[in-house]
């Protein structure tokens, strides 16, 4: 049996990485509709550039399930790609552009989970794709 084929569409590792990559665009998303001020200083309510914020994480999200559901390597590699360039661009528009004191506390944290151990998956997922 190829190692391909023992481990299953992928690891359990890969799997956690992209969960996160799903979820907390999903929580952030949310959370910033329900209570738009405690994620972005000075917002009273929900408004059109929010709601594209929030939007463009949903679809993200929804992109990365149905890349999983149809079992595809690339997909879900392209998909890890546009959520870490996304994230990383939220970052630095946070620190520029005056988030909230909050949001900026977490960034390091963020650029962890976020950016550095999705590499490793893309490497993975670069991996499985050059084999076929």
């Amino acid at each position: 049996m190829s190692k391909k084929s023992s481990e299953g569409f992928l690891p359990w590792w890969v799997w956690i990485v992209v969960a996160i990559e799903a979820a907390v665009p999903v929580i952030f998303g949310l959370a910033t509709w329900l209570d738009p001020a405690t994620y972005i200083e000075g917002a009273q309510s929900v408004t059109y550039e929010i709601l594209l914020y929030i939007t463009r994480n949903l679809t993200t999200a929804l992109g990365i399930v149905l890349a999983v559901v149809l079992r595809s390597h690339g997909a879900v590699l392209i998909l890890i790609i546009v959520r870490m360039t996304t994230d990383a661009a939220d970052m630095v528009n946070a620190t520029l552009n005056g988030a909230g004191e909050s949001v900026v506390q977490t960034i390091p944290i963020l650029i962890i989970v976020l950016i550095v151990i999705p590499l490793f998956a893309l490497r993975h997922l670069w991996g499985r794709i050059r084999q076929g």
